[in-house]
């Protein structure tokens, strides 16, 4: 029999008054003192949207991906990997759109393939603006020459990421992700995570885990040091796993800013669709009062930590998401 978190049970008119209660707040004057906030989620940086699959003489693509980030101006990373069956393919590593060719200068681009080290550094030009949110910062095209089964990694503390004013990018430290290659058997996850409120379905990660649901609170933890696999969700929300048949992996995990968790027991195949609720924007794994006072005390800003639906904008439509879902609590069961 599945189990999840219960929060208490609220009546739907006790929401009603919640709501109208914490319109009647935003009324007053902007110098309210409302409830503090949390620490603001950390910017991400990781490797691929899926972990490759290759066999030898094939080849296929990382892509260096940031997310969460605000006033991003330029990036400098190395990456680096055992030696033996894998290269880079060429001797450049490619801009990604976060950085277009005609509005970047690219201070670092070096690829070592004896070493096993790239080290990529990117600055945007004026009068280009700042980026803020998710994106492609640099693609890296790999060969494999022989049977492998190894991860790519950024090099320790090698991650820098700068305003245009020469700061670096807060909060820190940054959440840091890695890929593996790996040429064994695998068996294909696929699925679908809908994004209450949202058309644009991407970004969502899709963990795998040895370990039984619900796993380890993701939002806690570098992913680096445990045994997951993971993918990113495209705009229509489908993903794709490649997990290694000689691995037992209990647990599907889908995570979101600002949304429930969702998760799956001992998946296998197709999982199809799962919507997860809006509104969990303090990360605490239920949505209750403290989000309601979180997206009311920055009702009308871009603040990313109070805008559920992702319009760039705190407004009625993420108060109204959070309300209904007042009371649920993590994990949304697939």
């Amino acid at each position: 029999m599945k189990t999840h978190t219960a929060c208490p049970v609220i009546k739907t008119g006790v929401v009603t008054m919640l709501t109208f209660a914490l319109l009647a707040v935003l009324a007053q004057p902007v110098g309210l003192a409302l409830a503090g906030p949390p620490p603001p989620a950390p910017p991400t940086v990781w490797i691929n949207m899926n972990d490759l699959v290759l066999s030898p003489g094939s080849t296929g693509v990382t892509e260096i991906t940031v997310g969460n980030v605000n006033s991003l101006y330029g990036i400098d990373f190395k990456l680096k990997w055992p030696v033996g069956c894998l290269r880079v393919a060429g001797t450049k590593v490619e801009l990604g759109p976060v950085f277009p060719a005609g509005s970047s200068f690219v201070a670092q681009n070096v690829v070592d393939n004896t070493a096993g080290e790239v080290h990529f550094g990117v600055s945007l030009s004026p009068p280009a603006a700042a980026f803020h949110g998710t994106g492609v910062v640099a693609r890296i095209t790999w060969e494999a020459t022989c049977a492998v089964n190894t991860q790519i990694s950024f090099a320790p503390n090698s991650v820098i990421m700068s305003t245009r004013e020469g700061t670096p990018v807060t909060p820190m430290p940054y959440w840091i992700g890695w890929s593996t290659v790996t040429t064994a058997t695998v068996m294909p996850i696929t699925g679908q995570v809908l994004l209450q409120g949202r058309a644009n379905h991407s970004g969502t990660s899709v963990f795998a885990s040895e370990q039984s649901c619900p796993a380890v609170d993701l939002t806690a933890i570098n992913v680096s040091s445990l045994p997951y696999v993971y993918a990113l969700t495209n705009a229509a929300g489908n993903f794709v796993l490649n997990l290694d048949t000689h691995r037992t992996y209990r647990c599907i995990t889908a995570f979101k800013q600002n949304y429930l968790v969702g998760q799956k027991d001992m998946p296998v195949g197709n999982l199809g669709s799962i919507t997860l609720l809006g509104g969990d924007v303090n990360q605490d794994n239920c949505i209750n009062i403290f989000d309601l006072t979180m997206i009311g005390s920055r009702y009308g800003s871009t603040d990313s930590r109070g805008d559920v639906n992702g319009d760039l904008t705190v407004n009625i439509y993420d108060l109204t998401i959070a309300a209904g879902n007042f009371g649920r609590c993590r994990p949304i069961i697939w």
